[in-house]
């Protein structure tokens, strides 16, 4: 079985009983008669399961699941306790324990109990694993060979280790908050704060209290001091997403914090920070300061490295090692054994132009994996979500000629498109798929 249990029991009789019990059931076992003990061999190897008697000396096993509760530590709690004290043993299940046993001790039963345990144990470490494995495959953002997708990390490489604000252009969906932290992450400031902030998701009356933080009576409702994002990310770096939507009110003040490195706490004092500002946009803000939308002074302050990423029309080589990796990605979440995609789709995702880029890609990716049967995503898993997925092509018809003839050039063109696919075609023309054989098969 593999899995360690830890008995804490001052009675050297039933210490001994309860360890031969458990060992005869596999499992690996380590006794502690006190809590003081047993905290010494929590913390010195991993615990499974801990079946603690709720009176022993020193430390007693409240206080002992207590601190293994506050402490974040990973393991399931059995409290033997005698009938006296069964109110105190409902508190430990208040506390986190998984169960308690009455003494005299009924072996089966604290056996059954401990075997639920460690089955919820097992349960709760797969989760774990789980949710580890997909938060490392998010951190993998940055998938690309193409020229032009090189050419945009070589730029983030060299600007990493300067100071200098960063201006990130690009479509929506291309993959800016990516790049930025790509940068804080190769830059002096990655063990410090990266603190994304979506200027346009923030409402205008509450962004400069968002940003710069608030004391205590500064407005009706503040009734503590509030350290703004700007303070939080002090030593860090700080990506203004969106920074188009900025209110013109909030503008001037973000570039003195640039400047000077001051931020004004609202109702309060001002105080010293020290931030690597980023920027991202999906507008052009030189046209916003023409139009008087944008102070120029900001943007040529925010504009000192200018990295323009390309939309995902421009690196269509990437998109098979995007496509597989939101496909290994989503077959973790949904728990589903996707070894590939066929090259039918992957033709697909490559021609389609995909105005929403990556995260366009990965939503559609996504919805695939969720209704996918096999273990290969094939054509007919993206045309079922979303038949406007396929590319459309125009065909040049002349007056005059035959409706026959016209059938035959669509339906023809058609399977093209659909790689032989005769019931996709079918589907993508709402026909029977025995009307395209009949039509391109007429003598049979």
């Amino acid at each position: 079985m593999g899995e360690h249990i830890l008995i804490v029991e001052d009675d050297p009789n039933l210490l001994s009983t309860l360890k031969e019990l458990f060992e005869r059931e596999g499992y690996r076992v380590s006794v502690a008669p006190t809590g003081t003990e047993a905290l010494k061999i929590l913390y010195g190897s991993q615990i499974d399961l801990v079946v603690s008697d709720l009176m022993i000396p020193g430390i007693s096993g409240m206080e002992l699941l207590t601190s293994l509760t506050e402490s974040g530590y990973n393991c399931q709690f059995i409290m033997i306790t005698a009938y006296g004290t069964i109110e105190t043993a409902i508190e430990a299940i208040k506390k986190g324990a998984y169960d308690f046993i009455t003494k005299p001790v009924n072996r089966s039963q604290l056996l059954k109990t401990a075997r639920l345990a460690l089955e919820r144990q097992q349960l709760l470490n797969e989760n774990r694993t789980l949710r580890e494995r997909i938060k490392n495959l998010e951190r993998s953002e940055l998938i690309g060979n193409s020229a032009a997708f090189r050419q945009v990390l070589e730029k983030a490489d060299n600007v990493a280790q300067s100071e200098a604000t960063v201006l990130l252009t690009g479509e929506s969906g291309t993959g800016k908050d990516a790049i930025a932290r790509y940068i804080h992450s190769r830059s002096p400031r990655s063990q410090k704060s990266y603190i994304p902030i979506n200027c346009a998701a923030i409402p205008e009356n509450l962004l400069e209290s968002e940003l710069f933080g608030y004391a205590r009576g500064a407005f009706t409702g503040a009734d503590r001091d509030k350290k703004g994002r700007f303070e939080l990310a002090d030593g860090g770096t700080v990506l203004l997403d969106e920074i188009s939507e900025m209110p013109l009110s909030l503008q001037a003040k973000l570039l003195r914090v640039i400047e000077d490195k001051v931020i004004d706490i609202v109702g309060g004092t001002s105080k010293k920070v020290d931030i690597r500002f980023i920027a991202a946009t999906n507008k052009d803000l030189s046209q916003l300061t023409n139009s008087g939308r944008f102070r120029s002074d900001l943007y040529f302050r925010l504009n000192v490295i200018n990295i323009r990423i390309p939309p995902l029309k421009e690196r269509t080589e990437d998109i098979p090692l995007l496509a597989m990796h939101f496909a290994n990605l989503f077959s973790v979440k949904y728990k589903k054994e996707i070894k590939s995609i066929s090259p039918e789709a992957l033709n697909l995702l490559q021609t389609y132009h995909w105005p929403g880029n990556i995260r366009e890609l990965q939503n559609h990716i996504e919805k695939a994996i969720i209704l996918c049967k096999n273990s290969e995503l094939k054509l007919a898993d993206f045309t079922e979500l979303d038949t406007g997925l396929i590319p459309r092509k125009e065909i040049n018809i002349p007056l005059g000629m035959p409706l026959e003839e016209i059938e035959k050039i669509i339906i023809s063109e058609t399977l093209k498109l659909t790689k032989g696919d005769k019931n996709l075609a079918a589907k993508l023309l709402g026909i029977a798929t025995r009307t395209i054989y009949r039509k391109i098969n007429p003598e049979e």
